[in-house]
């Protein structure tokens, strides 16, 4: 019997669709495709519509706001949303920031025929930040908190600042 029906494409469709960068074959990345994906959090309704890098995200019955990239304010947004508090350093900057949606997703995502010879790394793009499996893995096993990186955070602006003086 076959199994090729189509069930790893909808799960990484469905993690395209909220800003995520799976693997996907190149029949499917030669196609012209939207996505929409309605989810619901703490009674809160949320629709994210994605065509090709723009995404545009509605939270209840407000209008869309639009996004003309996943990385910067729609990271930002969607961290709140989801309420995940990890922050990684700029490679530039050092200034830490929000991640793109698909680090979030990492501990619960395997890619069929990437996953068991590279965990952790089943997302493409995932090497704008340097070093960031130990602290996503802290953060996941509770040893990170989120108050972690707000002292973080504060140090990192501070030492931009100085060397900026």
């Amino acid at each position: 019997m076959d199994n090729s029906v189509g069930k790893s494409t909808l799960l990484k469709l469905l993690f395209w669709g909220l800003g995520c960068e799976p693997e996907l074959d190149t029949t499917w990345n030669a196609l012209d495709c939207k996505t929409i994906v309605d989810f619901e959090i703490d009674t809160k309704n949320y629709r994210v519509k994605r065509y090709k890098n723009q995404i545009s995200l509605k939270e209840n019955d407000s209008i869309y706001k639009d996004f003309q990239k996943i990385t910067g304010k729609y990271s930002i947004k969607i961290a709140e949303i989801v309420n995940f508090k990890v922050l990684l350093p700029n490679q530039n900057s050092s200034i830490l920031e929000t991640h793109p949606p698909e680090f979030y997703f990492l501990p619960y995502y395997f890619d069929q025929k990437i996953s068991w010879t590279k965990a952790w790394d089943n997302f493409n793009n995932l090497g704008q930040y340097s070093n960031w499996k130990s602290t996503f893995i802290k953060y996941h096993i509770g040893l990170l908190t989120p108050m972690h990186f707000e002292i973080e955070s504060e140090k990192s602006s501070k030492k931009e600042n100085q060397k900026q003086i």
